[in-house]
């Protein structure tokens, strides 16, 4: 954790940590989610007002062993509605008495006991001391291309490290919701002809559900439409279109 995560007024409390086998006695019952994330370490911390012992700021402070991890379950904790801020090192959001916040492998999640101005002004300043001090990273592959290259919404973006779509070989695939429907996903092959032969998984898995119509695969069920190609090393598809 930085130092002087208290700010003015302010007074912090011990610091506790809790690995993979103990860390269901800090979160009972949210463990598997983290756990899913790839979890290797919580650290947590209580920031206490000098004026209020009432009123605290808990720090919770995932390490998720890469980034890509840490933005997969800051995403699925994010409301919908809310729109992330895009750093060069992770996504970020304050809620009504709350931060949320990645950076490299690591997710925070900073939780005021109520919601004030004093309370905002403390989250801040929490935000300040991580982004200065925490070693951060470039945003993932899929981040750059989906955000910074194509310009589609940070909030779009999921990225599954196993069974994408359901599938046992997709691994490694981010995925962007489209308006007006459709999902784009994409995933290294490694080489182009590993991607040819990923394009002919992805086809087959899909032609379960539906039939060859005109370049796609249309789903029998939901009369949507699904493709996948090779582009380089790379395999880019469309389904649920």
């Amino acid at each position: 954790l930085p130092p002087q995560l208290a700010g003015a007024g302010w007074t912090e409390g011990p610091v506790s940590q809790f690995d993979y086998d103990n860390l269901f006695v800090k979160i009972n019952g949210r463990e598997g989610y983290y756990k899913s994330f790839g979890f290797e370490m919580l650290y947590f911390l209580s920031i206490l007002s000098a004026a209020d012992a009432q009123t605290a700021v808990d720090i919770e402070l995932y390490d998720l062993g890469n980034a890509a991890n840490a933005l997969g379950a800051y995403s699925g904790e994010r409301s919908e509605d809310v729109a992330p801020e895009v750093g060069e090192s992770g996504l970020m959001h304050f809620d009504r008495n709350a931060l949320y916040l990645t950076r490299g492998r690591f997710y925070l999640r900073a939780i005021g006991s109520a919601e004030s101005p004093v309370v905002r002004a403390q989250l801040e300043h929490v935000k300040a001391r991580f982004e200065a001090e925490l070693p951060g990273e470039p945003l993932p592959w899929g981040y750059a291309l989906f955000v910074g290259r194509l310009g589609m919404e940070a909030g779009t973006i999921s990225y599954e490290s196993e069974n994408a779509f359901s599938f046992g070989f997709a691994r490694n695939v981010y995925s962007a919701t489209l308006d007006g429907g459709g999902e784009l996903f994409v995933t290294p092959a490694g080489t182009e002809a590993g991607a040819a032969a990923l394009v002919e998984q992805f086809k087959k898995g899909f032609r379960r559900y539906g039939t060859d119509e005109g370049g796609f695969i249309k789903d029998r069920y939901l009369g949507a439409y699904a493709t996948v190609v090779a582009a380089g090393p790379w395999v880019v598809g469309i389904l649920r279109a």
